[in-house]
């Protein structure tokens, strides 16, 4: 409505200069009916984005959610109070959504190819400032909740050691034949086999030194992590799991409904007697069905 109505700001310029009565000429609520109709618009794309018929997988949210906070915070000192009244309410419920899931979804950030952790350092050094203790300090809670997520997927996994064709050092001595430098056969074996095994780079570790994946709209993530699952099998079976989880549970038609619920909480509960009427009434209409079916297939043939 607002973006109508600004569209049409012209036709009172032009009123003003044909009808001398006509003294009242809002332009300053002009100026403020634009900027809440930009405010209103990001939310409106972000939502539509979120809440779509084709859901996105979740590398998609975090850098949307980082922007709307960051506007909101410069709503909070801009000069119209009628915008900073706005805005206190809504970025009370936001900081809440915030803090539960902005951890989640930089973890799903960091499991997108394209961006991996820059775009995570890159977005909280502009909520929080570039180079700054408050920046690292995110950074490093995100970056140490993905490697606790990692180990806890690779303790699940049935990838270890032995499945990719190595063995401890202990197995290697079971035919040596024993004399007095088994002893310094048993440290050399052991020595090198840790160290040859601490040099292989980890599966982590290798994902992001990963270069060369294109940057483009319609690029398909979930296909990217099929065809690497061989490499990374662990970060394959994460990014199956963590790429899956929606942003929101809310229908794009009841985020801008200014409607209220027709079935509040009272009347959605039913007693356990409702419950057990309509299971039998739906037992019965099916065993009528059938009935019918059966009489219909008895004339019939």
């Amino acid at each position: 409505m607002l973006e109508t109505a600004i569209s049409l700001k012209d036709a009172f310029y032009c009123w003003e200069e044909v009808d001398r009565n006509y003294k009242y000429n809002p332009f300053e609520e002009w100026k403020l009916a634009k900027l809440i109709k930009d405010c209103l618009k990001m939310f409106y794309e972000a939502t539509n984005h979120f809440s779509g018929t084709n859901f996105p997988t979740s590398n998609v949210f975090f850098p949307g959610i980082c922007e709307i906070k960051i506007q909101m915070r410069e709503w909070e000192i801009n000069e119209h109070e009628c915008l900073c009244s706005m805005v206190g309410p809504m970025k009370e419920i936001f900081d809440k959504y915030w803090e539960e899931c902005n951890l989640v979804l930089a973890i799903s950030l960091i499991l997108d190819p394209r961006f991996e952790m820059d775009l995570v350092r890159y977005n909280f050094d502009r909520l929080y400032g570039t180079n700054t203790e408050n920046a690292a300090r995110h950074v490093r809670r995100v970056w140490d909740a993905f490697g606790d997520l990692f180990d806890e997927y690779m303790g699940d996994s049935s990838y270890s050691i032995v499945n990719f064709g190595v063995t401890d050092g202990s197995s290697l001595l079971s035919n040596v034949t024993k004399d007095k430098f088994t002893g310094f056969d048993n440290w050399y074996m052991m020595t090198h086999f840790f160290t040859v095994y601490a040099s292989k780079k980890s599966e982590v570790d290798e994902y992001l030194e990963t270069l060369g994946v294109p940057r483009r709209e319609n690029f398909d993530i979930l296909q990217w992590w099929k065809l690497h699952s061989g490499k990374f099998p662990v970060l394959a079976k994460m990014a199956l799991d963590v790429l899956a989880i929606s942003a929101t549970t809310i229908v794009l038609k009841a985020a801008f409904s200014v409607g209220c619920r027709v079935v509040d909480e009272s009347h959605a509960a039913l007693l356990p007697k409702v419950v057990e009427a309509l299971m039998t009434t739906n037992d019965w209409i099916a065993s009528q069905k059938k009935i019918r079916c059966w009489r219909f297939y008895r004339r019939v043939f």
